[in-house]
Order: C-alpha cells, then sequence, then structure tokens
C-alpha cells in the first residue's frame, strides 16, 4: 500500500493527522521539503488547505512529524538489515553500513530533510542513543553503536573503544552516501562496487583495529 493509499485510507477512518503526516511525507521524498506545502498535503489527503490547521500549527510542525517518521522507517531498515546476520560479527556492521547508503542514496530527498541544511533543521541536541523501549524510535546512529558494541564484546574487548570505532565508520558510511548523492562517483563506479569499496574498507578498518589493540596490549 502506497503512502498517498495509506493517507487517504486514515482520513476516512477518521485519523486526518496521520493522514496528513503520511501525505507529506510522500510528497517530501518524491520532491524534497524545500517545494513541500500545506496545501498540496491537503489536496493529495482531499481535504481544504485549513483542514490541516486542526492539528498542526504550521509547516513546521507538520515537517516535524515527517522527520519523526523519517527516522523510525530509516531505523526499521537498519535493524532488518543486522537482524539477517548474527549479532556481534563483522558481517552485521557492514550490513547497517549498506542499508544506510542505499537508504540516503535511494531515499535522497528524506536524507536531506535528516542531515540537510535547510528552514526546517532542528538545532542540534544532544540524541538519545539509548534503545530502551521502542529501537524504532531511537536515533539511526543508535544502531551502529549497538552492533559495535557488540563487535567488541566479542573481541573480548571492553566499551571503552567505542567512540575509537564509531566515529570513523559512521563518518566513512555518511560520507560515502553524501558523495554518491551529489553524483561526484557516479561516473566512476556502480552501485555494487560501491557496496563492494564500503564492504573492503569496513573489514580493513576492523581488522587493522585488532592489530593496533593486541600490538598495544
Amino acid at each position: 500500500m502506497t503512502n498517498q493509499e495509506v493517507s487517504k485510507k486514515n482520513y476516512h477512518h477518521g485519523d486526518l493527522r496521520t493522514a496528513l503526516i503520511h501525505a507529506a511525507f510522500e510528497l517530501i521524498e518524491e520532491k524534497g521539503v524545500d517545494a513541500f506545502s500545506l496545501k498540496a498535503a491537503s489536496d493529495l489527503v482531499g481535504v481544504s488547505v485549513a483542514a490541516p490547521y486542526r492539528h498542526f500549527g504550521d509547516k513546521e510542525s507538520l515537517v516535524h512529524e515527517v522527520l519523526e517518521l523519517t527516522k523510525v522507517t530509516f531505523s526499521r531498515q537498519l535493524i532488518a538489515a543486522s537482524a539477517e546476520h548474527p549479532v556481534g560479527s563483522e558481517e552485521a556492521i557492514i550490513a547497517l553500513g549498506r542499508a544506510y547508503l542505499r537508504f540516503i542514496s535511494e531515499r535522497q530527498h528524506l536524507g536531506a530533510l535528516m542531515f540537510g541544511v535547510h528552514e526546517f533543521q532542528q538545532p542540534h541536541e544532544l540524541p538519545n542513543y539509548e534503545c530502551e523501549g521502542d529501537p524504532e524510535n531511537a536515533y539511526p546512529f543508535t544502531h551502529f553503536r549497538e552492533a559495535l558494541i557488540a563487535w567488541l564484546s566479542a573481541q573480548q574487548l571492553g566499551p571503552e573503544y567505542l567512540i575509537d570505532l564509531a566515529i570513523p565508520l559512521w563518518t566513512m558510511v555518511h560520507g560515502m552516501a553524501m558523495v554518491k548523492i551529489s553524483g561526484a562517483i557516479n561516473a566512476l563506479s556502480s552501485p555494487e562496487l560501491i557496496e563492494g569499496q564500503l564492504k573492503q574498507a569496513t573489514q580493513r578498518f576492523l581488522r587493522g583495529f585488532i592489530e593496533d589493540v593486541q600490538g598495544v596490549s
């Protein structure tokens, strides 16, 4: 079922708020946040342009809800990818990287909503990295954090090494996604090759990290 179908179904069942969020999600995914308007969301659901103001004070409030839905959608993709591999494995970390790269590069407008510079960008706050409660509502970086903690445990290493792993790996994956969005490497490499390069770089980093730790201890 498409978001448009979900939007209209929810509206016909009396849930206008949810219908508008899904309509806005679809519109932003298609055209980007800068091209989004309350009128477009109202038209998609089939209500008057005044109707959204029953639930949202302004356009920014609705966009914020779309951002939250985007984070949940992103988290679900990351959770599904890592669940296919043993906890604490190198493969689980690589799978997270692939899922991250695919989401940001294939759903570019949603990626820009989460990480780009735009008028609706929220002030930077310290995210909640804990997975207590519903993991889908956790900050997407949380899933990398949990996978790396499990990998460290499998290597009989403590969480004191987490930052040394997490920051370089996350910035590498995020950087590859941003460069891919820009088109700068599309002429040089196919999506399959980019994912292969991501796998190789992750393996080299993790295995080199172990060698460095063993060399120091």
